[in-house]
């Protein structure tokens, strides 16, 4: 199929798009079949326009390993909501990197048939190439350092409808794959229990525009529950509107519960002191000090009075008898 039989793109549009250093791409809905490619991708990609008639999705082959799983599962998405935008670095047949930004949205012909149309464009800057390995140096390494610590960090755009990084911390607190969250990744919010998933959303999505730090639990896939406190910040646009989505989280699940223990140990305690008939007391070694009289204290006497009057002791002692 020629690109001139496309419905309504005539030869003057045709020959624009040759002439453009910007590749345009037509294939079929599910990219099954090349129907288009313009010269450019030959100088951008460096492999002829014949190979990609042949085999679609050679194009793919190029992506930057680091790029390759979340450019996938940008497509698959492609072909369910209808749009793409996404940058991305490639390797070329030289061995060269460049830099792409890639639109492609869905349409729909008169005769209900759906096209998928594709601009590409390098975005590389000039003479940069030693920058851009540096550049990828510094991120494996961050990205070795992530791995490597206790916490899970990610990167989502502001409505969560995307992830664009999270660490391997994520799948040892959270039980999942990252790969999981990359392609759906909502699932970071579904995993939270029923009882906080409420308190989280509102906080997320409210007036503080994801910006927060909070307790709060998950359920894991296989049943148990862990706490999480987690810090979220916001990246604005200079216009002032949401960028990207940071988060960072660790397992405290460890010291939320010897919290809940401490606790229940106390109101443990409390119950057994205002229903224990008997008079006891917590005071410093040198008695100046007292932390706690038990309530049936007020049973037997006036109502005691914490104080560091030894005086004061010293006849509650004598009217004890001791």
């Amino acid at each position: 199929m020629e690109f001139s039989d496309l419905p309504k793109i005539g030869t003057l549009l045709n020959h624009v798009l040759e002439s453009t250093n910007q590749v345009f791409l037509a294939f079929s809905a599910d990219l099954s079949q090349t129907l288009y490619v313009s010269t450019a991708y030959e100088r951008i990609w460096g492999c002829n326009a014949a190979s990609l008639y042949k085999c679609p999705n050679s194009f793919i082959d190029f992506i930057h390993p680091d790029d390759h799983k979340r450019i996938l599962n940008s497509l698959e998405r492609l072909k369910l909501s209808g749009t793409m935008d996404e940058k991305y670095r490639i390797v070329t047949t030289d061995g060269s990197i460049k830099w792409i930004h890639n639109r492609a949205f869905r349409y729909e012909n008169t005769d209900n048939i759906d096209y998928i149309a594709s601009l590409a464009e390098e975005i590389t800057l000039p003479n940069l190439s030693s920058i851009h390995t540096e550049s990828i140096d510094i991120e494996k390494s961050f990205s070795q350092l992530l791995d490597n610590l206790d916490i899970a960090f990610w990167i989502f755009a502001p409505d969560i409808s995307d992830c664009y990084y999270i660490s391997s911390g994520f799948e040892k607190i959270w039980g999942y794959s990252c790969a999981s969250i990359y392609e759906y990744p909502r699932l970071l919010f579904e995993s939270i229990h029923p009882d906080d998933r409420d308190m989280v959303l509102k906080s997320c999505f409210g007036k503080e525009n994801c910006t927060l730090e909070q307790e709060y639990r998950i359920i894991r896939p296989d049943g148990k529950v862990r706490w999480i406190y987690q810090r979220t910040f916001v990246v604005n646009h200079k216009n002032g509107s949401s960028y990207r989505q940071l988060g960072i989280a660790e397992d405290i699940t460890s010291r939320k519960l010897a919290e809940i223990s401490l606790i229940e140990r106390e109101e443990k305690f409390q119950q057994f002191a205002n229903h224990a008939e008997i008079v006891f007391w917590v005071c410093n070694l040198d008695i100046s000090n007292f932390y706690y009289i038990s309530p049936y204290v007020g049973y037997v006497t006036e109502p005691f009075l914490y104080t560091t009057n030894m005086v004061i002791y010293l006849e509650w002692l004598v009217w004890l008898k001791i």
